[in-house]
């Protein structure tokens, strides 16, 4: 192969790798399937649709039919396609039990698969409900899960902002109210999101109030057929 042919194939290489990029930002799906190597099922794909145009998903789900993993997923998309100085995924829930054997025990599996479909993810996944990019300058923040005492949620969700934040509030029903109130503290930018899943039947609980209250529900996009 000539030198100039090298050059030609190795810029199509590049064009094509591009927007292949460019497909995976806008369609998740496409990204799921050919880097995890599945697919999600109909209910999990519309919450997906929903959080691609809302900046505010609550949804009512029961047990068992894979909420966590459409989260886990969700996040190591968010990983894998946007730029990471730009990009905060926040996970809580009402333990940290809750994060760490069962989101982050997702984020591990994701990572693996992804690995061994030939695609290395940007940064690591660390014991400390961390994902982290290491660079010149130190860790970059990626993802991080906090469960922060109750006296001490809001004021520890500051600083923790990027342009594009997203909060995942996993078992929602179980979260004081000053929860829901950092993740508005941090979500503030233009592609900010903020989805809490779970099923709200605990009555006088924030997450109730969003799928009872209309002065709360109409600030939220309400999904209520997640079973």
């Amino acid at each position: 192969m000539s030198f100039l042919s090298s050059v030609v194939e190795g810029a199509i290489g590049e064009l094509r790798e591009l927007s292949r990029h460019r497909l995976y930002e806008s369609d998740p799906q496409a990204w799921l399937s050919d880097v995890l190597g599945k697919r999600w099922y109909s209910k999990q794909l519309e919450i997906v649709e929903d959080f691609l145009r809302s900046p505010r998903i609550a949804v009512k789900s029961a047990n068992g039919c894979g909420k966590s993993a459409v989260v886990a997923d969700l996040i190591t998309w968010q990983v894998a396609v946007s730029d990471p100085a730009d990009t905060l995924c926040i996970v809580s829930a009402p333990t940290l039990s809750q994060i760490e054997k069962v989101i982050f025990a997702y984020l591990k599996v994701n990572k693996g698969a992804a690995l061994t479909n030939g695609v290395v993810l940007p940064g690591r996944i660390t014991e400390t409900l961390a994902w982290k990019l290491d660079g010149e300058q130190g860790s970059e923040f990626l993802v991080f899960g906090k469960r922060p005492s109750d006296r001490d949620i809001v004021s520890s969700f500051q600083g923790t902002r990027k342009l594009r934040t997203m909060v995942f509030l996993d078992e929602a029903g179980g979260l004081p109210a000053e929860m829901f109130t950092a993740a508005e503290a941090v979500a503030t930018g233009s592609y900010s999101r903020i989805l809490a899943i779970d099923n709200p039947d605990r009555r006088g609980t924030e997450f109730h109030k969003i799928f009872t209250d209309k002065n709360i529900s109409q600030d939220w996009d309400v999904y209520r057929d997640w079973e």
